[in-house]
C-alpha cells in the first residue's frame, strides 16, 4: 500500500516535475508570444497606419478620378457646344455666302438694267472688263467688241493726243474719284457730252484692283442749259425793248401834249388829244409786258381796266358822267393781236365819251371779250347812248376812228358788224393772229 502509494505519489512528483517544466516551457512560449504580441501589435499599428495612408491615397485618386472624369465630360460637352457652334457658323457662313451671291447677282442684274448710265469696270492699266447696257446703248458698243480694250477709245483724239485718259485716272487715285464732263465719242464716230465718275477700288492691303466708271449723257441737259440761258438773255432783252418802246411812246405823247398847249383849233386840238390816247394803249401794252413774267402774252383783262381809266382821266369824265361795264374772260393775247384791240376799244370808248352822250345823260359802256370754238374771239363794245346818224354809211365814213377800226379789224384778220338800236354796237369777231418771223 505505502509502496503503491509512494509510487503514486513518485508519479505525482514527476508529473508535477513535468507540469513545472511544461509551466516553465509555457512561460518561455509566453513570454515568446508577448514579445511577438508587441511586435504583431507593432506591426498591426504599422499596417493600420499604411491602410490609413492608403485609404486616404485611395480617396485621393477617387477624387483626382472623379476630377478627371468630370474634366472628360466637360471637355466632352465643350467638344458637343464647339461641334454645334461649327455647325451654326458653317450654316450661317452657307446663308451669308448664298446672300451675297443673290445679292451679287441683284446688283449684277441691277447694273445690267441701267440704261442711262453706263456703268463698267477697268483693269489698273485701264482695259475695259466689264460692260452693262446702259454703256451699249450710250457708247455703241457690244460687250464682246469693247471688253479688252483701253477705254482711252472714248476720248476724243485731242484728248488722247495729250494723255488725258491715263491722268484721270491718276486724279482718282490721288484724289480717291475724279470727275467731270466733256466730251466723248461713241462706236459710230459721233460725239457728246458726257458727265464722267472714275473711282479707284482697292483691296484690304491697299493694292489697286482697277477703276469703277460710270459715264452719263448729259447733251440735251446741256443744250436745255444753253437754251435756258438764251431764254434769260431773250427774256432780259425783250423787257429792255418793251421799257424803250414805252418810254418812246412816252416821248411821243408828251411832244404831242406839248404841241396842244400852242394849238388854238379845237378840232386840231382835240385830233392832238385822240392821238395821245392812241399811243397810249400802245405804251401801256409794253409797260404791262415789261412789268409782267410773260413777256409775249397780255393779261388782257388787267390792261382794259387800266386803258379804260386812262381813257376817262383824259377826256376828263366824272364818275357820275358815265359807267363802264366790262365782261372779259381770263385771256392772254399775244403783242401782235393785244395793240390793234387796244385801240379798237381805245377809238370805240373815246367816240361813245364824245359823241354818244348828251349833256346831264347819264352814259354806260359795256365791253365784253370772250372765246368762242377754234379759237375764235367775239370783241364787243356797246353803249346807251344816241346811236349812230341814220344816215351814216360807216363803212364809207371819213372818220378818221372809223377808218382806223376797219383797218384794225382787217389787221386782225376779222369782221365787223354793228347795230344801232338803244344805242350803238361794235362786235368784232376775230382769231389771235400767229407770230410771224420778220425776214
Amino acid at each position: 500500500m505505502l509502496e503503491a502509494t509512494l509510487k503514486i505519489i513518485e508519479k505525482l512528483q514527476l508529473e508535477n516535475s513535468g507540469l513545472k517544466d511544461s509551466s516553465r516551457a509555457m512561460l518561455n512560449v509566453l513570454e515568446d508570444f508577448g514579445s511577438d504580441k508587441q511586435h504583431l501589435t507593432q506591426t498591426n499599428w504599422a499596417i493600420l497606419n499604411i491602410l490609413e495612408d492608403f485609404d486616404g491615397e485611395r480617396e485621393f485618386l477617387v477624387n483626382a478620378n472623379q476630377a478627371v472624369l468630370n474634366i472628360l465630360e466637360d471637355l466632352e460637352e465643350a467638344r458637343a457646344q464647339t461641334a454645334a457652334l461649327n455647325a451654326q457658323l458653317e450654316q450661317r457662313v452657307l446663308e451669308r455666302t448664298a446672300e451675297l451671291a443673290r445679292s451679287e447677282e441683284r446688283f449684277r442684274l441691277l447694273v445690267e438694267g441701267v440704261t442711262d448710265y453706263a456703268i463698267f469696270m477697268l483693269d489698273p492699266d485701264g482695259n475695259v472688263v466689264t460692260w452693262n447696257s446702259g454703256a451699249e446703248r450710250i457708247k455703241g458698243y457690244r460687250a464682246e467688241e469693247i471688253i479688252g480694250r483701253h477705254f482711252s477709245c472714248f476720248y476724243i483724239e485731242e484728248d488722247v493726243a495729250t494723255g488725258k485718259p491715263l491722268e484721270e485716272l491718276q486724279k482718282a487715285i490721288q484724289q480717291g474719284s475724279f470727275e467731270e464732263e466733256g466730251w466723248r465719242v461713241c462706236k459710230d464716230g459721233s460725239k457728246f457730252m458726257a458727265q464722267v465718275l472714275i473711282t479707284p477700288m482697292f483691296d484690304e492691303s491697299a493694292k489697286l484692283m482697277g477703276f469703277s466708271k460710270v459715264t452719263r449723257n448729259i447733251t440735251e441737259r446741256k443744250l436745255a442749259e444753253v437754251q435756258a440761258r438764251e431764254a434769260l438773255r431773250r427774256e432780259t432783252l425783250l423787257k429792255e425793248i418793251h421799257h424803250r418802246v414805252k418810254n418812246n411812246l412816252q416821248v411821243i405823247s408828251s411832244l404831242l401834249f406839248l404841241q396842244s398847249a400852242d394849238i388854238s383849233d379845237p378840232n386840231t386840238l382835240q385830233s392832238l388829244e385822240e392821238s395821245q390816247s392812241r399811243v397810249k394803249s400802245i405804251a401801256l401794252i409794253h409797260e404791262k409786258l415789261y412789268k409782267s413774267e410773260d413777256l409775249e402774252r397780255l393779261d388782257f383783262a388787267e390792261y382794259v381796266r387800266d386803258l379804260l381809266a386812262h381813257l376817262l382821266r383824259t377826256y376828263r369824265v366824272r364818275p357820275e358822267g358815265a359807267v363802264f361795264h366790262t365782261d372779259i374772260e381770263d385771256i392772254r393775247l399775244g403783242i401782235d393781236t393785244a395793240i390793234p384791240c387796244g385801240l379798237i376799244i381805245t377809238e370805240l370808248v373815246t367816240n361813245a365819251l364824245k359823241h354818244a352822250f348828251t349833256e346831264g345823260f347819264r352814259g354806260e359802256v359795256w365791253i365784253s371779250l370772250h372765246s368762242s370754238e377754234e379759237q375764235t374771239y367775239v370783241l364787243s363794245v356797246r353803249d346807251n347812248g344816241v346811236g349812230l346818224p341814220l344816215a351814216l354809211d360807216w363803212r364809207r365814213s371819213k372818220s378818221l376812228g372809223l377808218k382806223l377800226i376797219m383797218d384794225l379789224t382787217k389787221q386782225l384778220d376779222g369782221r365787223i358788224e354793228v347795230s344801232s338800236s338803244s344805242g350803238t354796237k361794235f362786235t368784232i369777231t376775230f382769231k389771235e393772229l400767229q407770230y410771224k418771223e420778220r425776214g
